[in-house]
């Protein structure tokens, strides 16, 4: 499913357990039948407006970069080139 974007920059939007969803930024090495695989990741944890709103612009996201990272394809909502 993912074949295609193997070695391209994508932005994979991921579903949680809340009614939050995380942003994945990175290249995609690999995939098999249940996760891809992610190098060079950055992860932003985007907030709703009101809250950005009331406390500013300063706590709009959450971001981390990390070397790997691997996403389970059930929680996955999008992934596109970036």
């Amino acid at each position: 499913m993912y074949e295609e974007l193997i070695n391209s920059e994508v932005l994979v939007i991921v579903a949680t357990k809340s009614d939050q969803f995380l942003e994945y930024k990175g290249l995609i090495v690999s995939e098999n039948d249940e996760c891809i695989k992610l190098k060079n990741v950055s992860i932003s944890f985007p907030t709703v407006k009101f809250q950005r709103n009331v406390f500013g612009e300063g706590i709009a996201s959450y971001k981390s970069n990390l070397d790997t990272v691997i996403v389970n394809k059930k929680f996955i909502i999008s992934c596109n080139k970036e």
